[in-house]
């Protein structure tokens, strides 16, 4: 079993590179008309106690709520992805993944950025946790109805970021 509190300034120290990284990216590359200044995290083993509920920065009271939104909601739905359940009309976005691991079942959720980005920081926070490469992960997650396709010539930096963290 994964002990999230065991790994936990590991996977805060990740998710604020990350997100550092992904900020740093030249507005011409990462087109965004938003200042996102933070991220709220939430890394849970569904239906237990181990999880971990964090911030980089200082993410909007919508992110925080969102961040846990999408979790429950693909916890209920025995998901392992918002995406799939994403409707934007209705305030359900991307950025909640999950995946088996030695009968644990794990989810990363983010909220703050675009849900591309939130996806591909979830992406690379479960794959460490599991011992995967963020890139293979992302290769078995990305045929879930809505998952965002992160590796569209818009999305580009996103596969580079994905890469860079294997």
């Amino acid at each position: 079993m994964i002990d999230l509190q065991k790994k936990r300034w590991e996977i805060i120290t990740l998710a604020t590179n990350v997100f550092g990284e992904i900020i740093a990216t030249d507005n011409n590359i990462r087109q965004d008309e938003k200042e996102r200044i933070g991220i709220k995290v939430l890394v849970w083993e569904a239906n237990t106690r181990n999880l971990l509920l964090f911030s980089v920065g200082k993410p909007s009271e919508a992110a925080e709520v969102f961040a846990v939104e999408k979790a429950i909601r693909a916890a209920v739905d025995h998901d392992r992805s918002s995406s799939n359940t994403a409707n934007p009309d209705k305030m359900q976005f991307s950025g909640c993944v999950g995946s088996e691991f030695n009968g644990q079942f794990l989810q990363a959720s983010v909220s703050g950025l675009k849900e591309s980005e939130d996806t591909a920081i979830a992406i690379i926070i479960l794959a460490k946790l599991v011992g995967e490469s963020p890139w293979d992960l992302y290769k078995k997650l990305h045929e879930i109805p809505g998952m965002p396709y992160l590796a569209s010539p818009s999305n580009d930096y996103l596969r580079i970021i994905l890469r860079n963290n294997d």
